[in-house]
């Protein structure tokens, strides 16, 4: 008997469709948890601009509208680029730090609204997640 080693076709397209269907099972799993990790990384980055900003603050008398005066790595280049950090500061005293999410489109936003010696004197809202 001459029998040649080796897959048939037809055992060889049943593994593509079984690994593509695997993919397929995985693969919203895993962006998911991607996004909701630069989510919590966003989170955690506003707060530390927030303290950053409270240690200028009580240095120079009031919030800096540059990420580059703070007294920490500039968040734009930490993230590798793929979240966008905007700040603005005004002397009444007030704060508003902007962060976009390159990844996902329409790009996700978090905002940190930090308004010290009032109620509530920091909130975060969230949209496009």
């Amino acid at each position: 008997m001459n029998r040649r080693a080796g897959f048939t076709l037809m055992e060889v397209l049943v593994v593509i469709v079984l690994v593509g269907v695997l993919a397929a099972l995985a693969l919203p799993r895993f962006l998911k948890t991607t996004d909701e990790r630069y989510r919590r990384e966003i989170k955690t980055t506003l707060e530390e601009i927030r303290a950053a900003n409270d240690v200028y603050r009580l240095e120079h008398g009031q919030f800096t509208p540059n990420l580059n005066n703070l007294p920490m790595q500039n968040p734009n280049a930490r993230s590798g680029g793929n979240v966008v950090y905007q700040m603005s500061a005004t002397t009444d005293p007030s704060l508003i730090v902007w962060a976009w999410y390159k990844r996902k489109s329409p790009n996700p936003q978090m905002t940190l609204i930090y308004l010290p010696g009032r109620t509530p004197e920091k909130e975060i809202k969230e949209s496009g997640w």
